[in-house]
């Protein structure tokens, strides 16, 4: 971690870091005043991982003094306790939007259905009023279940992409991943393969290093075909090696639903990427995955595209788990028709801490019934789904992120409320 200038009275931060320090357990901060340099670095960097100060603040010890953090090995960004102290969060504005939380998605109300008759052919049942938005949209929440458009509900880019990704990075910035970029394509000869999208923030206001990533470059199925799609992709640091891992879905089908399997790759400068190779393939198609470590198990939630006249509607979100972030995936069987964990036809899964209380909540798209669902969890595998909750009208596969107070304050104060 680079070094911050301290001393017992301030610590100058110069750009946001993380910290190893969410592999650490109960941090008593009390004793800041005695041990500034260390501890109080440590704290600094503590809330600017956390997203608590931003960058060039200037940290005094009486923010500090007396400050308890406890640290949940989940893997994910660490939280402070409900127990902070009244005068640490009056001095942080971000303490009390702890639970200020962020629904990155795009809209869309589709025009059909497919399914598979009894003779096993592909039909396309009409859906009533289609429409496409594929933009970046915002909504903010409090709870995770209730969640408030940003700029009446329109985009927020005038960039195209669907299942945005977004999460902030070891270096402070905001990265999004998405289903985009080019869609140029050559001869068998010289095509580079499909393309995902890729951007970042400081603010989450102007994006730029817009380019695209072409992940599947030179894969070739068994019989030589290039891969067709790069869909809905994600990144998660692996915090054993430092490297950031790329997880997507690809198929060599007709179509991107078709035989799908989970791949990744991993990259430590955003720039140069390993080759892709399959993450999880199991015996249906698969796409969707998103990844979360807690406890030392990989919690890889994705969502089963199997439907047919001999599988039945089989299109909802399942689990696998493992000991290692790349596998073997041991595939959970969950409650729901035989083995999912939400209700069909479901997709789209985002896993974040509950706000509300202890345990997790998974929010995920119907959709074809143009709506989202929520559930909650104790332990990362028994679900139940939350009633009532409220998302943004036609919204389509999300990504859930914290934010600052003033993060969020910024957002509201540049994409208010529009109306018709």
């Amino acid at each position: 971690m680079p070094a911050s200038p301290c001393s017992s009275s301030s610590v100058q931060i110069a750009k946001l870091v993380r910290t190893s320090c969410s592999r650490l357990l109960h941090l008593n901060l009390a004793g800041v005043a005695k041990k500034p340099r260390g501890v109080a670095t440590l704290a600094a960097c503590w809330l600017l991982a956390q997203g608590a100060l931003a960058a060039g603040t200037s940290l005094t010890n009486s923010h500090v003094r007396n400050l308890l953090i406890d640290v949940e090995d989940t893997g994910e960004t660490p939280r402070p306790r409900a127990s902070l102290a009244t005068n640490t969060a009056a001095r942080s504005e971000s303490i009390g939007g702890e639970n200020s939380w962020l629904l990155a998605y795009f809209r869309q109300r589709y025009e059909g259905r497919v399914e598979i008759d009894a003779e096993g052919r592909a039909r396309q049942v009409p859906l009533p009023n289609p429409m496409r938005e594929e933009r970046l949209h915002f909504a903010l929440s409090a709870d995770g279940r209730h969640w408030q458009p940003l700029n009446g509900n329109r985009p927020v880019w005038d960039q195209w992409l669907r299942d945005p990704f977004l999460q902030r990075g070891t270096d402070g910035i905001w990265h999004l991943l998405a289903t985009g970029g080019e869609r140029r394509r050559g001869t068998n000869e010289t095509d580079l393969g499909p393309a995902c999208l890729y951007a970042t923030s400081r603010d989450l206001l102007k994006w730029e290093n817009v380019r695209s990533l072409r992940l599947m470059q030179g894969v070739r199925d068994e019989v030589g075909r290039l891969a067709r799609n790069i869909w809905a992709p994600e990144q998660f640091l692996d915090r054993a090696t430092g490297e950031v891992v790329l997880l997507w879905s690809s198929s060599f089908e007709d179509a991107g639903w078709k035989l799908s399997r989970l791949w990744f790759a991993r990259t430590r400068d955003g720039q140069t990427f390993t080759p892709a190779r399959v993450l999880f393939a199991p015996l249906y198609s698969v796409i969707d995955g998103t990844l979360l470590e807690h406890g030392g198990t990989y919690y890889l939630f994705h969502k089963e595209e199997e439907f047919s006249a001999k599988t039945g509607e089989r299109r909802a979100i399942r689990l696998a788990t493992a000991d290692r972030l790349e596998g073997p995936y041991r595939i959970h069987e969950g409650p729901l028709n035989q083995g999912q964990i939400a209700p069909v036809i479901t997709e789209g899964p985002a896993v974040i801490p509950d706000p509300r209380k202890p345990g997790w909540l998974l929010l995920y798209d119907y959709s074809m019934s143009n709506r989202y669902g929520v559930s909650s969890s104790p332990d990362l595998i028994r679900w139940s789904i939350e009633e009532p909750v409220s998302l943004p009208p036609d919204a389509r596969h999300g990504s859930v992120v914290r934010l600052t107070a003033a993060e969020a304050g910024a957002l509201r104060s540049r994409f208010p409320d529009k109306k018709d």
